[in-house]
């Protein structure tokens, strides 16, 4: 090992987190919300407050695996979640039309995009009938799964070039060069501008509850909302701990 370059290294521990990766879950069981306080039982306080707090007004959690990819799959899930519960035969045509509308005029070529979106439509066209075993083994399912993400990508990339003025003041690089690079490229974490892109395009929102060690004694809570007029009514609830997302559910 002390022969290794630091590139080396890094690229073996990343090899090893890959490797350790793919014995978890895409979308993992739903479990109570005490296995996750469970999980906390060894760590410092602040984290045990925060994860005791979080337990008064959780009732269970679901876990996806981390790989960059994370978040983007947690919000599919959970969105195709929340339309198991109120049936929206409307909102495959919606999405359609979102898609067409927004990645075309981005300059992304119909061939390129629409086997993943494809599949996305699928799912939204049989939720009127599935039940939540069936979403989570599609959702697990990696040909599936990486296909809305993959179509969740390229839409949040086509959104924020299409309002550029929304965005490059926050980013370091050209906005072509930053899309391409870590919104519609797989394995790349998303930020508050990826995830408030998504938000706005797709019209779902997400509470983000922060697990840190931040100030407080309870996880601060980040509401993403769309705009008035584009909302589609469904707002979906996230867990972050430091580089990672799961979903988190009040009933």
């Amino acid at each position: 090992m002390d022969d290794l370059t630091d590139e080396q290294i890094l690229a073996l521990t990343q090899d090893i987190v890959d490797k350790e990766g793919e014995n978890v879950p895409l979308v993992g069981q739903k479990k109570h919300i005490s296995a996750l306080v469970d999980e906390f039982e060894g760590a410092s306080l602040i984290y045990q407050l925060k994860v005791e707090a979080l337990s008064q007004k959780h009732s269970s959690y679901r876990k996806t695996r981390g790989d960059g990819n994370c978040f983007y799959r947690a919000f599919a899930m959970a969105y195709f979640e929340s339309l198991l519960t109120r049936p929206s035969y409307n909102e495959l045509s919606r999405i359609q039309s979102i898609t067409t509308s927004t990645l075309d005029p981005a300059g992304f070529e119909p061939i390129a995009y629409e086997d993943f979106a494809d599949v996305t439509y699928e799912i939204l066209e049989t939720l009127p009938h599935a039940v939540e075993e069936d979403l989570e083994r599609r959702m697990a399912t990696p040909e599936e799964s990486n296909a809305v993400v993959v179509h969740f990508r390229f839409l949040a990339s086509a959104f924020m070039k299409l309002h550029p003025e929304d965005y490059e003041a926050f980013l370091e690089e050209p906005l072509q060069t930053f899309c391409e690079k870590y919104v519609e490229a797989v394995g790349r974490e998303a930020d508050h501008i990826m995830i408030a892109a998504l938000v706005r395009v797709l019209g779902v929102g997400v509470d983000v509850v922060y697990l840190d060690q931040g100030e407080g004694l309870e996880p601060f809570v980040h509401e993403f909302r769309p705009a008035g007029n584009d909302s589609a009514g469904v707002v979906v609830r996230l867990l972050y701990r430091p580089g990672h997302y799961d979903i988190l559910y009040t009933e």
